[in-house]
């Protein structure tokens, strides 16, 4: 039963990272309740319900040679609250890949690594925000 497990993991991972990478963009979700939702949000938002895949599967994904990979599979880790994060974010800062984050029409280009600080700095701000 673990390496059935272990099997669905693996082909959810190649499908999440075909998906991620033939996205031009990280899409950081939709602006209204009316406005459309990609199929990379989507399964970004499965991922971040759902213990499966495991966080250090996502931390391999992050090495993925595809930033739109390693991007979603680093803000599934943000979402997550991994105790990954710093690693992952290791591995992101000398990326010089060009990325681009999109919420909603609202479009930022970064390069990898940059795109990486960018979204860790806000996730600490919230954590921050959020302790009483």
């Amino acid at each position: 039963m673990r390496s059935l497990l272990r099997k669905d993991c693996e082909i959810a991972l190649k499908e999440a990272a075909c998906l991620w990478s033939l996205s031009d963009l990280i899409y950081l979700g939709p602006t209204g309740p009316n406005a459309r939702r990609l199929p990379e949000w989507n399964l970004y938002e499965a991922y971040c319900a759902s213990p499966t895949p495991p966080d250090e599967e996502l931390l391999t994904m992050a090495k993925h040679a595809s930033p739109a990979v390693a991007g979603y599979a680093f803000e599934v880790l943000l979402a997550r609250n991994s105790r990954l994060i710093p690693e992952a974010l290791e591995l992101l800062l000398p990326r010089t890949e060009s990325v681009s984050g999109s919420r909603g029409s609202f479009v930022s280009y970064l390069e990898l690594g940059g795109y990486a600080l960018h979204r860790y700095e806000n996730w600490v701000e919230k954590d921050q925000a959020a302790a009483p």
